[in-house]
C-alpha cells in the first residue's frame, strides 16, 4: 500500500483503518525478521529495569506495542515535528515510524536492547535519560514511552528529570501501564490533555 494513497485519505475514519492495517502489516514483518533473535536471554543485571516475572521472565524490555498506530495519530493531531522514545528497548517503534517518514529517534540505556535495536534500524542511541540534559533534548518537541521504569522511586525521579530537562509546550506521549502516570499526574510542571485511545498525552507549562 503506497504512503501516496494513505496521505490521500488523510483525516478520515477510512485511512485510520487503513494505517492501522499497514502498521501491523509492518510490525509482522519488522518483528518476524529477528523473532528468534528476541528469544535471546538478557543478563541477569539490567540496568533501571526490573524482570519480568511472567511467562517471558528475563524477556523484559522486548515486550512489543501493538498500538504503535495511537502513537501515530497522537503525532499527527499534535503536528509534532521530531520524536525521541525514551527506553527504546529493541527499537520496533523508531523503525516503523521511520518507515512511515516521521523524524524519531531512541534512547536506549541497556546494552542488550541496544544491539538488538541495530538489526532493524541506525536511528537509537546508547544513553542513559538520566544522564540527558536540556540542550540535547531540546533539539526534540515530543518525548514517547513506556513504562522504562517500574521501581517507585525510579518512577518519581524520571519524572522529576523529566521535568528539569524538557522545554515548555513540550508534548509527552506516554503509554500508560505503571507509576510513572501517577507522578505525572502529580507534577506540577505538566498539564494532561485529551489522550489518544492508549496514549496518555501531557503538556509541560
Amino acid at each position: 500500500m503506497s504512503m501516496d494513497r494513505i496521505n490521500r485519505l488523510s483525516g478520515t475514519p477510512e485511512r485510520d483503518a487503513l494505517l492501522t492495517r499497514v502498521i501491523r502489516a509492518m510490525m509482522e514483518i519488522i518483528i518476524g525478521s529477528y523473532r528468534y533473535e528476541l528469544g535471546a536471554n538478557l543478563p541477569d543485571n539490567i540496568n533501571y529495569r526490573e524482570k519480568s516475572k511472567g511467562p517471558n521472565k528475563g524477556q523484559y524490555g522486548y515486550y512489543i506495542n501493538n498500538q504503535v498506530e495511537d502513537i501515530i495519530f497522537a503525532i499527527e493531531r499534535l503536528n509534532i515535528n521530531k520524536t525521541l522514545d525514551i527506553g527504546a528497548g529493541v527499537g520496533h517503534v523508531v523503525a516503523i515510524l521511520r518507515q512511515l517518514g516521521f523524524q524519531i529517534r531512541g534512547i536506549e540505556n541497556e546494552p542488550a536492547l541496544f544491539e538488538k535495536s541495530r538489526l532493524i534500524t541506525s536511528n537509537i542511541f546508547l544513553k542513559d535519560f538520566f544522564e540527558t540534559t536540556k540542550g540535547y533534548m531540546s533539539y526534540y518537541d515530543a518525548f514517547y514511552f513506556w513504562e522504562p521504569v517500574f521501581d517507585e522511586k525510579l518512577a518519581e525521579r524520571f519524572v522529576k528529570h523529566l521535568s528539569e530537562v524538557v522545554g515548555k509546550d513540550t508534548h509527552i506521549l506516554y503509554k500508560c501501564s505503571g507509576p510513572i502516570g501517577f507522578y505525572l499526574h502529580r507534577d506540577p510542571s505538566f498539564i494532561r490533555l485529551e489522550g489518544c485511545n492508549s496514549i496518555s498525552i501531557y503538556k509541560k507549562k
